[in-house]
């Protein structure tokens, strides 16, 4: 009877040892799918981003008469970088870096190229994800152009 027991529990035994190893290798082979899922959140995040400097870029260019500085006309390019809270308005989602390309604004182009990458993370050096988006607005005569100041097209690098 002991000789009985004995054997069922190495039995045992030895079935929770495979139940285990399989588990841990079921585990381990869920840990890239896990990675890939999470990374493509953090990419989803950081499109967001980008089209948030787009969007602000977009309206501060459509409001603001100022903007780009007058200072900045010299200049084939504008950067703004701006950090993007939480609703707690004290922990960094993460950034958006907005730059403002004015070299095709002359004849016969009439284009503004918006560059907008978006940053996740709090440490801008070091972004879990980047993302860039790139619009050109369409700057030709207001009176006879429908798309006038419009985005007449959104090019998306990806993930970079």
């Amino acid at each position: 009877m002991t000789r009985a027991r004995g054997s069922i529990l190495i039995v045992v035994l030895m079935l929770i040892t495979v139940l285990l190893v399989m588990g841990m290798g079921f585990l381990a082979s869920r840990v890239g799918e896990y990675r890939a899922a999470r990374q493509a959140v953090l990419s989803v995040q950081a499109k967001g981003l980008a089209m948030a400097g787009m969007e602000e870029t977009r309206v501060k260019l459509l409001k603001d008469f100022d903007f780009p500085p007058i200072a900045a006309i010299d200049q084939p390019a504008y950067q703004v970088v701006e950090p993007v809270h939480d609703l707690d308005g004290t922990t960094v989602l993460g950034f958006y870096e907005a730059t403002v390309e004015t070299d095709k604004i002359a004849p016969p182009y009439y284009l503004l190229t918006v560059d907008s990458v978006g940053l996740v993370g709090s440490d801008r050096t070091a972004p879990q994800a980047r993302r860039r988006l790139r619009a050109r607005i369409d700057l030709r005569d207001p009176d006879t152009n429908p798309n006038y100041f419009k985005v007449v097209g959104i090019q998306d690098f990806g993930e970079l």
